[in-house]
């Protein structure tokens, strides 16, 4: 009996129906024309997971950027809202969609779980920049004697 051309210890009788090399089940590809090897079936990621060096830089950047901006816009605006219920986390989410929107437009629509990891630091610094802002607003407030209502 003839042996796998990937897997010499495996016998098999499966031939790919272009190159009829032999192949085994664990490197059959099926396609609509019958059973092929890799080679033959050209098998690649596809190419919306196909991140690459520079994206990581891009979303690295996008995610920086929108973090920032983001938390400041977040610092000033949250007081006003919260004492309202629901509203902070309302707000919180909002922000972690917009984070994930500009890393995703940054790369071009790509995934994976690096980039999703990038959005989720962008998040937490969202969050830290919105408190540091929040905590000089109450110390502005504490030093000029004004008395902010939050």
């Amino acid at each position: 009996m003839p042996y796998c051309s990937y897997h010499p210890d495996y016998e098999t009788n499966l031939r790919c129906s272009r190159c009829e090399k032999y192949i085994c089940p664990k490197e059959l590809v099926p396609t609509p024309v019958g059973a092929r090897c890799p080679e033959c079936a050209r098998v690649r990621r596809v190419p919306t997971f196909d991140v690459r060096t520079g994206h990581f830089v891009r979303a690295g950047a996008a995610a920086l950027g929108a973090g920032v901006g983001l938390g400041l816009v977040w610092g000033f605006f949250m007081p006003v809202f919260r004492g309202i219920p629901f509203v902070p986390w309302l707000v919180a989410l909002g922000v972690a969609y917009l984070v994930g929107e500009s890393v995703s437009l940054s790369v071009n629509r790509k995934r994976g779980p690096q980039l999703a990891a990038i959005a989720g630091a962008a998040v937490a610094v969202a969050f830290a920049v919105s408190a540091v802002v929040w905590g000089m607003m109450q110390g502005w407030g504490a030093m000029t004697g004004l008395r902010l209502q939050f």
